[in-house]
């Protein structure tokens, strides 16, 4: 295949682009052009491109996609994952080790990926893995803050989800005010995700999503369950009560501080912030059938769901009956 890739330097588990060229090659695909993620494809309309590869992490992946849906290319996007959490890879069903998952690209199939719209004081922003607010936020906040670089992925994971549990002890709940299709859905909450995959941060997986039903999948941990969640971040817990709805269209009148994908905006002082669903919006190469928990073996908790109350919004108590020892 003819590729535009674009591709990340400063990811987690990078190759010189030289060795991520050859690997290609030994593949059968020909490069056609490259880009640093912050370069944007709009100038690749006119090369015959058969697909655009995005090598790196969630942040470059993302930002592919988005800039994808911007230009309305009908060109797919192909994910080579050399990050380290690889949250939309996997969410895809795809390998998490780069060599297998450009091995896979014959195999895959060509499918329709929904992209999420943030529109607040900030603008309009677009994102693939979610919108949210509480300990994933606070725990990017600090994380940002931090220089130390563990030794291996696997290492960088579990030194995070450490991280977060820690900002957790500490961490007031916040009332949110927020409508799902119109309906109220306020609380307060120590985590609020609006998500578009089920994976988001350092691989805190919080339900099976797909980015491919045209709907978000929102979660939410009440106050009450701090010490639940704090042990299921920890890599010590099953995975703490959760409510759960879908939707295609929120909006927040009264929030936490927000981040979009990875990406952490202040505290929105103009308000409310409405969060839509582009469904469909980028061609992907992504497995026939995703199936996220059992995509790759991460050891991600396996869930079990039972309905809990009555909500054209299907609101759902999750569980966990087993986790990963990170």
């Amino acid at each position: 295949m003819r590729i535009g890739l674009v591709y990340n330097q400063d990811a987690g588990r990078a190759d010189s682009l030289g060795d991520l060229t050859a690997l290609l090659s030994r593949h059968g695909h020909e490069v056609a052009a490259v880009a640093h993620p912050s370069d944007g494809v709009a100038s690749w309309a006119g090369l015959g491109l058969d697909v655009v590869a995005a090598a790196g992490g969630d942040g470059t992946i993302a930002g592919t996609a988005c800039a994808l849906a911007a230009a309305e290319f009908t060109v797919p996007l192909a994910i080579v994952p050399i990050g380290t959490a690889n949250n939309i890879a996997t969410s895809l069903g795809l390998p998490a080790d780069a060599d297998a998952a450009i091995d896979a690209w014959p195999a895959l199939a060509r499918r329709a990926l929904d992209i999420g719209v943030a529109t607040g004081p900030w603008g309009e922003r677009r994102f693939v893995e979610s919108v949210g607010g509480g300990i994933v936020t606070h725990g990017m906040a600090v994380m940002d803050r931090r220089h130390d670089v563990e030794a291996t992925p696997a290492a960088q994971i579990r030194a995070a989800r450490r991280m977060h549990a820690d900002v957790l002890t500490v961490l007031e709940p916040v009332t949110w005010q927020l409508t799902i299709d119109g309906e109220d859905a306020a609380g307060e909450f120590l985590l609020l995700e609006i998500l578009n995959v089920g994976a988001v941060g350092p691989r805190l997986r919080l339900v099976d999503a797909s980015p491919f039903d045209g709907e978000f999948t929102i979660v939410a941990v009440a106050a009450a369950d701090r010490a639940a969640l704090r042990a299921w971040i920890a890599g010590e817990g099953v995975t703490p009560p959760m409510r759960t709805w879908q939707g295609r269209e929120i909006t927040l009148h009264l929030s936490d501080r927000l981040h979009v994908d990875d990406a952490i905006v202040d505290r929105p002082d103009e308000l409310p912030v409405r969060v839509r669903l582009a469904a469909g919006a980028v061609p992907v190469l992504a497995a026939p059938t995703e199936s996220p928990s059992r995509a790759v073996h991460h050891e991600e908790p396996q869930l079990s769901a039972r309905p809990h109350g009555s909500s054209s919004h299907h609101v759902l108590l999750v569980q966990a009956h087993c986790q990963s020892t990170r």
